[in-house]
């Protein structure tokens, strides 16, 4: 059902998987300069949302984000992640630079789609799924 529901908004199933490797990679590099222990689901919604109030677009990526890497990463072939980010960048979800490799663009739009849309959903596919599982 997530993957389902990522599909619809993002209209291209490879396109889903693609965003997810780039939220991700931009999830994990917005918080890392942040020196705090995160042990909770809401300290880290906090920590992203505090890096997104920071987002400087012309700072330093420590470790970029490739098509190739991308394409490692997902199995597709390099040539289709290059045009499905072609794509997404053309969309605005995506930037994409030498120096910076392939980043996620947060617009308020495109944010609102990932944390309310997508997050919201997932939310309540784990807490049916958990309590599935516990009956």
């Amino acid at each position: 059902m997530r993957t389902k529901r990522i599909n619809e908004i993002m209209g291209h199933p490879l396109d889903g998987q693609i965003m997810q490797i780039v939220c991700w990679h931009h999830f994990l590099a917005s918080i890392n300069e942040q020196e705090q222990n995160i042990s909770t689901y809401e300290e880290c919604y906090d920590a992203w949302h505090m890096a997104l109030n920071y987002y400087d677009a012309d700072a330093e990526v420590e470790k970029k984000l490739t098509i190739s890497s991308i394409a490692h990463t997902t199995g597709m072939p390099f040539e289709t992640v290059r045009r499905r980010v072609k794509n997404l960048k053309k969309q605005g979800w995506l930037s994409v630079d030498k120096k910076k490799g392939v980043v996620y663009n947060p617009t308020a739009e495109n944010n609102n789609k990932v944390v309310c849309d997508i997050m919201e959903e997932e939310k309540k596919i784990v807490t049916t799924m958990i309590n599935r599982f516990l009956k």
